[in-house]
């Protein structure tokens, strides 16, 4: 329209700008054809303003120009609000029942997922965020979900085929991570045993990107930054995991957010939404905390023989051939559970329990029964367990103490000088314990569920003028 003060209402108009605002921002949509990017307005977005003005206008617009544009937009999306959250990759509309999987966003391509099936459907507006290392996925080719095991063994050597079906399970859930949490993924291996190559595969399948894999990053703040940008984050090699920062994963497993200072500013901030899938991999099980370890499903590799090392291009070559029937069997499986209305009835369940259901959904598309799933699922768990508990001294010398007895009572105090003696009879320097009752206390509590697991519970309460516990193992006749 003729005289019309700002270039981008017709822009607008014409479909091609689509400016809007969320929870997480403002945000400027720019449609190409099939195309569809979001960018956030006043940070990355000239550049990709001035090309799409060149090349629907033909004119060319000044940085000042463009500036002045972008406050018209700004306003514009402040005016036009949505309650949804942009996803990376992955989403799930409540309204329409479907899960959303951000194919090919050069080509505007994605793929719909209902309890009737899944098919191939243009990129829906106002949805995905794609960053710098962003990879269009393969075209699914039809595969049925019981097919998955199958098309997964030849290119993730593990150690049994429990093993297998448990990282099945995963993937299938980690489709639908928009609506559940899914654990932290943990490959322990000797330097050869293919940790890294594995990583690579499961990244290749969930969420591909033109960067390889990183190591661990030099900061947290980093850390919150890789975990907000991407739907699936893979760490390499890590020999070390401090406490803030398998805070920081387990927070991120789970869902919460980050905040930091905005810049420029002096008490505004800016929050990050922390929720994505992790895996991380390293020679030893580096992740202590049992908060994490609860969080947690763990892949112990042995390393490859000499026999069996073949060329990467070669292993590239046949996983690249089985990449589409992998994906779509996995798109197969994951509308299989949907349309599954039947309820998960076992009770006992992990830590995860929205991962334990949906898993044993998964599991009955693979022919297995509820049972069979949730055994592997608590396989897995119990190993976790037994290497914290054998990690941890005072869980070591609580298990030595109740060794030959069903029942302790006594002080904290009385209990630490107990303790200090086990610890001294193995030769273990006793100063490793806490050196005080209520520190003592504090670290009872951080392994008390893994004790519960192992069949021994206790009490702390306050009796007259001291603290007491009492420390009760149970047998196998109790547990009957």
């Amino acid at each position: 329209m003729a005289g019309e003060k700002y270039l981008s209402s017709s822009m607008i108009r014409e479909g091609i700008f689509v400016p809007f605002s969320n929870p997480q921002g403002m945000w400027l949509q720019i449609s190409d054809g099939e195309q569809k990017h979001i960018y956030k307005l006043n940070d990355g977005v000239i550049m990709a303003m001035k090309s799409a003005y060149k090349k629907h206008t033909g004119k060319y617009l000044s940085d000042k120009r463009c500036l002045d544009e972008i406050e018209y937009l700004e306003f514009y999306a402040f005016e036009h609000r949505t309650p949804r959250n942009l996803e990376h990759r992955m989403a799930y509309s409540p309204q329409k029942k479907a899960y959303y999987y951000d194919l090919d966003a050069l080509h505007g391509k994605a793929v719909k997922i209902t309890a009737e099936g899944y098919k191939l459907i243009k990129t829906p507006s106002k949805m995905f965020l794609q960053n710098d290392t962003y990879k269009a996925q393969v075209k699914p080719k039809n595969a049925v979900s019981n097919e998955l095991p199958d098309l997964l063994a030849p290119h993730f050597k593990l150690q049994s085929k429990e093993q297998l079906l448990l990282l099945a399970m995963y993937l299938v859930s980690a489709f639908m991570s928009p609506t559940i949490k899914c654990p932290l993924l943990i490959f322990v291996g000797d330097k050869g045993s293919s940790k890294s190559t594995i990583m690579r595969r499961i990244e290749s399948i969930i969420d591909p990107k033109y960067t390889d894999l990183s190591g661990a990053s030099n900061s947290n703040s980093d850390l919150q930054l890789q975990l907000h940008n991407n739907r699936f984050v893979s760490i390499d090699n890590i020999s070390y995991l401090s406490q803030k920062t398998s805070d920081l994963l387990a927070r991120a497993i789970t869902g919460g957010s980050a905040s930091k200072r905005k810049l420029y500013t002096d008490d505004q901030e800016v929050f990050l939404n922390l929720h994505c899938l992790i895996a991380i991999n390293g020679i030893h099980l580096i992740a202590k905390s049992t908060d994490l370890l609860d969080r947690a499903l763990v892949f112990r590799l042995k390393r490859i023989s000499s026999t069996e090392i073949k060329k990467e291009s070669e292993l590239d070559k046949a996983f690249a051939k089985d990449l589409p029937s992998i994906l779509g069997a996995i798109f197969d499986a994951v509308s299989k559970v949907m349309a599954d209305k039947n309820p998960v009835k076992i009770q006992k369940k992990i830590r995860m329990a929205d991962f334990f259901d949906t898993a044993i959904k998964v599991g009955r598309t693979f022919g297995l029964k509820d049972e069979e799933a949730s055994q592997i699922i608590w396989q897995n768990h119990k190993e976790i367990n037994e290497q914290s508990l054998q990690e941890n001294l005072i869980a070591q010398c609580i298990r030595e103490l109740m060794a030959d007895s069903t029942e302790y009572t006594g002080s904290v105090t009385e209990l630490l000088h107990d303790l200090t003696a086990i610890a001294e009879e193995n030769y273990i320097r006793a100063s490793f314990l806490p050196g005080q009752p209520n520190v003592l206390s504090r670290r009872l509590n951080e392994i008390k569920s893994n004790l519960e697991e192992e069949g021994i519970f206790y009490e702390i309460k306050n009796v007259g003028s001291f603290r007491q516990i009492n420390i009760v193992r149970e047998t196998k006749n109790d547990k009957k």
